[in-house]
């Protein structure tokens, strides 16, 4: 597979900063040749932190978890239904839109007979006409079923008053016996951190997705055991390609009973993707399991890794475009020594020495710069000046186009940088699901 990296001496050839030098050109004209490599016009910059596309918001969604009611001998089934206002009909009613519509949700045994059920209706008045159709305008549904355990079928159904049309929805739910030497509750993903008057969490997120930076995405779930000893739990999340990247682990004892558990999926994961949580616990020869897939979509980018040149960040990245023993010698001195030593660097390749400013240092701290708000990736603790793209952007440039699409047959996706004035073409493909791509061909 081709790599980017090409030794320090060939990128000091190519900015060709010597032999400009060397044939007694003018400053102005070393920066004008210089800025074929090492610039680019303001029209070919692209913003790629804003590549990750939303998905759109279901119109309907439901989810189903299961818990031990305060009665181990019981279950508390709990379904919750979002649907947006677009689901539905809404008549002119003159000064304001309305709808009106009955959701029915029954729980069956294992033959479909009726065990339990609860129907609601409910109407929507809408001041604009944009609110009718609006998927943002969610109308929320909660309904608990106390159940012994067993096997069952829940039935859900949204009717259109207007229309009198009707959404249905099954599904299969198995009910444990908590009473059992160890057990574990369904995961829910939370986006806030409240509980209701019986201790359930009051906010699910039954999408799975985070968007929402104000929100805490949580998944919690509860723990259940007889037993006295101490519990071994592993949390382990997974990305789209099947790689687990965290491993955690620890002790709990359940004193009451059963114990609340909560893992910061916020504060675990910061790149977009679609990823699985697997939780276990794990007693004498007793071991339970749940998982929960989910996906991340809103990324806050790391705050920049260096202050000014000779910050460690901006230092580790002129290996790209120095030789190989100015770069050790920069990064082996410490202080003032290693100060000065960046000084110099950049003082030889001023292109208007006659001016305060140094127009290459500027536009190579500004690359630096792009790199890490775009391409860094704070899990797997990697610099955007070491990553593939980060590499590339810092040599050339900004591309003066990039495409992108998705493999055919997979979810991978890929980006084809091009630049005109090399008439070269980089393609990068993120394997994983993570926004690292990593450099599979030049041309």
């Amino acid at each position: 597979m081709p790599q980017l990296y090409m030794p320090a001496g060939e990128i000091f050839d190519m900015f060709k900063i010597k032999h400009f030098f060397s044939k007694g050109l003018s400053p102005l004209t070393v920066f004008l040749q210089c800025t074929l490599v090492f610039a680019g016009t303001d029209s070919s910059r692209v913003q790629l932190s804003s590549y990750f596309a939303k998905t759109t918001r279901p119109r309907f969604s439901y989810e189903t978890y299961v818990f031990s009611a305060e009665d181990q001998r019981i279950a508390r089934v709990r379904v919750v239904a979002d649907f947006a206002n677009d689901l539905i009909q809404f008549k002119n009613a003159g000064a304001e839109f309305i709808a009106q519509y009955e959701i029915l949700v029954d729980m069956l045994d294992s033959k479909g007979i009726r065990l339990d059920g609860f129907i609601e209706k409910g109407s929507i008045a809408a001041t604009a006409f944009a609110k009718t159709n609006s998927l943002k305008q969610l109308n929320r549904y909660c309904f608990d079923f106390d159940l012994p355990p067993g096997s069952y079928e829940m039935y859900l159904e949204i009717t259109d008053q207007v229309t009198k049309r009707r959404l249905v929805r099954r599904q299969n739910v198995a009910v444990p016996d908590f009473r059992d030497t160890l057990a574990i509750s369904d995961v829910m993903l939370m986006n806030a951190i409240k509980f209701d008057k019986d201790l359930l969490p009051r906010m699910p997120n039954i999408i799975r997705v985070y968007d929402n930076p104000e929100s805490k995405f949580v998944a919690y779930f509860e723990l259940y055991s007889s037993l006295k000893d101490s519990i071994r739990m592993n949390y382990r999340i997974y990305d789209q390609a099947g790689d687990g990247f965290i491993n955690i682990k620890e002790d709990v004892v359940a004193n009451n009973g059963f114990v609340r558990k909560l893992v910061p999926l916020k504060e675990l994961i910061s790149l977009p993707g679609r990823y699985l949580l697997i939780v276990e616990a794990r007693v004498a020869n007793r071991k339970v399991m749940q998982r929960r897939s989910f996906h991340i979509q809103h990324w806050e980018p790391p705050k920049s890794i260096y202050d000014d040149a000779s910050d460690t960040g901006a230092v580790l990245a002129l290996k790209h475009i120095s030789k190989s023993q100015e770069f050790s010698k920069i990064v082996r001195a410490k202080g003032t020594e290693r100060q000065q030593l960046i000084e110099a660097f950049w003082s030889e390749r001023d292109p208007t020495p006659e001016t305060p400013k140094n127009e290459l240092h500027d536009e190579y701290l500004e690359r630096v710069r792009h790199t890490v708000e775009n391409y860094s990736n704070v899990v797997l603790d990697q610099r955007g000046p070491d990553t593939d793209r980060g590499k590339t952007y810092i040599v050339y440039g900004p591309p003066t186009e990039i495409s992108r699409n998705t493999l055919p047959y997979t979810t991978r996706t890929y980006e084809i940088w091009y630049y005109k004035d090399f008439d070269k073409r980089f393609i990068f493909v993120d394997k994983n699901g993570f926004g690292i791509y990593k450099l599979v061909h030049k041309e």
